[in-house]
This record gives structure tokens, sequence and C-alpha cells, in this order.
């Protein structure tokens, strides 16, 4: 057969794994047709603070249309909504100190609407490390208006990311690292996030782009799991070629046919 150099063997077999694993993972969901794409039902979990906005019961609303899962949390049981409507109260699945990193992996989004919930929520520790376990364990981050701010406290969630400008959390979140864009909603790999809104004296619900927000969060799901899928995929098959093409490598040192040498 002749003497084969190690360089070869290594190098197809390496070219061949890479090959599959970006052939998969494609551009996320490049070859999909959006328009015919039938998404599956997933699973939100929602942060709460006293003063939330009315945005959250907008959002609730697009979910419940599409059969997702939800789960409210806040620090009580009860919470109270914003401060310029009128009184109402949302009664929440779960307190936020009872949710473990471990059973975040249960829901596709953790979601933190509009309202003035977000100084709260921002302040509070347990918050930012629930936000960052999320986002480590690869799920959505999605907000919208001034909830951009509780995203922003969280310790590089949006540092070098992309995010809808809203003149009321621009501070906080250029300093967390992030650049604004002046668009209405704007996907960030698995960070989603909404512009618009108004202030406490405003009807900011209303102008907030709640609609297309969920339906760019539904699609950065959709993606990241789509990606996550073609990677596994690849990774199946590649994987046993290099240890074939490993394998072979060694059957050919000990049967004295390949050279070490340059």
């Amino acid at each position: 057969m002749g003497r084969i150099k190690i360089k070869k063997v290594i190098i197809l077999s390496l070219t061949i794994t890479l090959f599959l694993n970006f052939n998969f993972a494609g551009a996320e969901s490049q070859a999909d047709d959006k328009e015919n794409i039938e998404y599956p039902e997933y699973s939100a979990l929602i942060l709460l603070g006293t003063g939330y906005g009315w945005n959250f019961y907008d959002i609730k609303d697009i979910l419940e249309s599409w059969n997702w899962s939800i789960t409210t949390a806040s620090f009580s049981t009860t919470v109270s909504g914003c401060f310029n409507r009128e009184s109402r109260s949302e009664t929440c699945n779960l307190t936020i100190p009872s949710i473990s990193k471990s059973s975040l992996r249960q829901y596709d989004c953790l979601i933190v609407p509009s309202g003035g919930h977000w100084e709260g929520l921002s302040s509070s520790s347990t918050v930012q490390d629930l936000i960052r376990a999320a986002d480590n364990r690869g799920l959505v981050l999605m907000t919208i208006c001034i909830g951009q701010a509780v995203l922003a406290n969280a310790h590089n969630v949006l540092r070098g990311k992309d995010v809808a400008l809203f003149g009321g959390s621009y501070a906080m979140v250029t300093e967390a690292g992030a650049d604004t864009v002046t668009e209405r909603v704007v996907t960030d790999g698995r960070i989603v996030t909404g512009g618009g809104g108004g202030g406490r004296n405003g009807g900011g619900y209303t102008r907030a782009p709640t609609n297309e927000t969920c339906l760019a969060m539904r699609e950065a799901i959709y993606n990241y799991k789509l990606t996550m899928k073609r990677i596994t995929i690849g990774s199946a098959i590649g994987i046993p070629i290099l240890l074939s093409g490993l394998g072979y490598f060694i059957y050919l040192i000990k049967s004295n046919k390949i050279s070490l040498k340059k």
C-alpha cells in the first residue's frame, strides 16, 4: 500500500467532522420557509414584580393563543400591577427564590415584561443570578421597553449584544456593554428586545411592539433548537468518522505501514 503520512489521515478525518458539523448547523433556519413553519408549543417563564406593566397581559394573551405553557414568578404569590393604571393584580405560579437553576431546563424562554417593576427586579441579586443561569442554560431571553434594564443588570448577559433602542434604558444597556439599534425589535442570538413604550404617565403598553417581539422570540427559540439539533446530528455522524480515522491510523502504525517521518 506504500507509506502514508500521519498528517493526511488526521487532516482528512478532522475535515470530514468539521464539515458535517457546520453543514448540519447551517445558518440556523436559513433552509426553512418561515411562512410555512409549524412551530412547536413552547414553555415560557415570566418574571413579575410590583408595578409590572400591562404589556404582560398582551404577552400572555399571545402566548396562550399559541398554546404555550406559561409560568409566572414573583417575590410573592400575589403581585400588583402598573402604578398608572387601575388596580389589577396577578397570582403567580412560583416565587422567584423557589426557582432552582436546574429547573430552568424545563423552559424555552425567560420573559421580563415592561413596567415599573424593573426597579425591584433590577436591584435583586436573586433575579440577576436567575437571568444569568437562564442564559447559561440556553433559554431565549426576551424583554420590552424598560424591561431591558433588568437584563442590563444581569452581569454580562447583554455584553456585545445588539438591543432595540429605548431611551429609558439607553444608559443602562450601553453601560452593560450592549449596542443600541434603531429598530422596534432586535434579535441577537438568544436575546430578543423590543423598544417603544412610554413612561408612567403614558399608556406605553399600547405602543410597545409586543406582537412583533413575541413573534421574534418564537423564531429565536425555533432557530436555536434547530441549530442545536443539527449540531448534534453532525457530531453523531462526524465523531465516529473521526474515531474510525484515528483507529485506522493506529492500525497503520502497528502494521508499520505509516511513516512518522516528515
